[in-house]
């Protein structure tokens, strides 16, 4: 699936690359593209550079956001992922985050396989 416009717009306006984290968490989240990168900046990543799991983890508390990681669904890829629909997610993979919203993936490495090792279930606080 494809990512909201308003996000690539906001993305393009700054300039920013690696920021897969960044897009994943304003789409699970609902928040603005702007409001995800100022939370991962305050949390210790540098522009145009990916940040670890621990980074995005602070950003989504200072975000009013918890998470709680799913085990189930390790090893699969995002084309043999099936989450409920009711709830928001961030999927990680060795070098990468993707957003699955009301259960279908936001990204943009549609039909790559990508090896799942966690999932996160996005819970506002």
């Amino acid at each position: 699936m494809k990512i909201p416009s308003t996000i690539m717009a906001a993305r393009d306006k700054q300039g920013e690359t690696n920021d897969c984290a960044v897009i994943s968490i304003a789409i699970a989240t609902g928040k603005t593209y702007d409001e995800a990168h100022t939370a991962l900046r305050r949390a210790g990543r540098r522009r145009r550079r990916g940040c670890s799991t621990s980074v995005m983890q602070t950003a989504l508390w200072l975000l009013g956001f918890e998470f709680e990681k799913l085990d189930t669904w390790k090893g699969k890829t995002p084309a043999t992922l099936t989450l409920p629909r009711k709830d928001n997610y961030i999927a990680l993979t060795c070098d990468h985050a993707l957003a699955i919203k009301f259960g279908l993936i936001k990204d943009w490495t549609d039909g790559r396989r990508h090896r799942i090792t966690e999932v996160w279930k996005i819970i506002p606080r």
